[in-house]
């Protein structure tokens, strides 16, 4: 089984699409992904709060109510819709 997946790995289209993959999550095109070993932190714990925090992607938009999200789903009083606002 693994014989026939390092065979497969080594087909031209399997190739050009882990290329891709690496490219679309910021990589080197040619470097092999591997997840981080058994022993290493996934999590490391900050005591002090300093750690780095990501801000949204996408711009925050208030309702009425004051409520905030990424989009509104309003219904369409007439058809019952959905329809984005």
């Amino acid at each position: 089984m693994l014989q026939k997946m390092h065979e497969a790995m080594a087909h031209p289209k399997v190739k050009k699409t882990q290329e891709e993959i690496n490219v679309a999550m910021g990589l080197p095109r040619n470097v092999n992904f591997t997840p981080p070993s058994k022993g290493s932190e996934l999590f490391l714990f900050r005591p002090d709060g300093d750690g780095p925090v990501p801000g949204y992607a996408l711009p925050m938009f208030k309702d009425e109510d004051g409520d905030e999200a990424h989009e509104f789903l309003m219904e369409d009083e007439e058809t019952g819709e959905l329809k984005m606002r």
